[in-house]
């Protein structure tokens, strides 16, 4: 069944689309500010106003998006929005394997029914943060452990790019899943990316749930996800847009990350 209700008139049917973008205004594990339910909202109205171009690659780019709408998820029930989210994919990819699945967060929790569905050989996270708690604060599923379940279920490789803010315990867990800090020349494929808003420095993305200072920039992220998209990526979802307001420059610059990964579309 799928779990969606659309927003707004799509521009292309998901039958013809390389792009299903696919909202998920979920943020009941949030401990800091809660939220992340508008991020889906102020991220669509954002790209409305973008140019479909990059100009330092000076071309456009084939871009046919559809948008699959929310997922109605479960507020307060992590388990509920992962089973609702996971058939509204699995629902998605049935009736187009080879659109690039774009999901819109929402805190970062709602990356692990995704990848449960997608199944990827590789996360490349990018994340201030290396959300490798086995529970925090009491609880097994949430924002701050989406990552450490999903390493253990999948058996996958994980790539975490920007983490600057962690613990002695979670840096043990690191090591013992051997996740890599810097890019490899290669990964394994299929390849899913996760963009947590908090892996730019808070100068250019303020409005995240918990910003910490000397991140990225928007110049390092994107030649990053160049070199990701290298390889071949059947996901990726922006997250932690904390916000209530449209114009934001958080959301601005999520819109701007989704338009630079989707640049990189051949298929």
């Amino acid at each position: 069944m799928l779990y969606a209700s659309k927003s707004f008139t799509v521009e292309y049917p998901l039958s013809d689309a390389n792009v299903c973008v696919l909202g998920v205004p979920f943020d009941s594990t949030s401990i800091a500010h809660p939220l992340q339910r508008y991020g889906p909202a102020l991220i669509r109205n954002a790209l409305k106003h973008l140019h479909y171009y990059i100009p330092e690659k000076k071309r456009a780019f084939d871009l046919r998006v559809h948008d699959a709408g929310d997922v109605d998820v479960a507020p307060g029930s992590f388990e509920e929005t992962d089973r609702r989210v996971r058939d509204t994919v699995a629902s998605i990819v049935r009736q187009n394997p080879k659109a690039l699945l774009t999901v819109l967060g929402g805190e970062h929790s709602i990356t692990l029914p995704v990848v449960r569905e997608l199944k990827p050989r590789t996360i490349v996270s990018f994340d201030a943060h290396p959300d490798l708690w086995e529970s925090h604060e009491g609880v097994s599923y949430s924002h701050a452990t989406w990552l450490y379940h999903a390493a253990k279920e999948l058996n996958c490789e994980i790539v975490l790019l920007g983490v600057r803010a962690t613990m002695p315990e979670v840096e043990k867990t690191m090591k013992k899943l051997g996740v890599k800090t810097k890019l490899p020349s290669k990964l394994k494929g299929p390849v899913y990316v996760t963009i947590d808003m908090d892996s730019f420095d808070p100068a250019y993305a303020p409005d995240t749930g918990f910003p910490e200072p000397n991140g990225f920039t928007p110049k390092e992220i994107f030649e990053l996800i160049d070199r990701v998209f290298a390889s071949r990526v059947i996901g990726l979802d922006v997250t932690e847009v904390a916000s209530d307001r449209f114009g934001n420059p958080t959301a601005n610059l999520a819109a701007r990350t989704l338009l630079r990964c989707w640049s990189n579309i051949t298929r």
